[in-house]
């Protein structure tokens, strides 16, 4: 499925930091957990996933999950570590 005109897979234009971070909120987890897991601020993912739904053509958080559960449906936790 297409998104908004992209191409298939929309997550091609994303940096490595951006996937991880998609993710994490993928498994459901909220800011503040993604920010302590990532040992970085609660406002730095809040920015890092405003820049996001440009990047990828959505408007909300909910299109930005539904981008990455579709796009990362097996994701393995381990290369998500650093």
């Amino acid at each position: 499925m297409e998104a908004r005109g992209r191409t298939s897979n929309p997550l091609r234009s994303i940096t490595e930091r951006e996937l991880q971070i998609l993710s994490l909120l993928a498994e459901g987890k909220p800011y503040a957990q993604i920010a302590a897991d990532l040992h970085v601020s609660y406002k730095t993912i809040a920015n890092t996933c405003s820049q996001l739904k440009p990047k990828l053509g959505v408007h909300s958080l909910p299109e930005l999950m539904r981008i990455a559960i579709e796009h990362l449906p097996s994701m393995p936790s381990k290369a998500l570590k650093e």
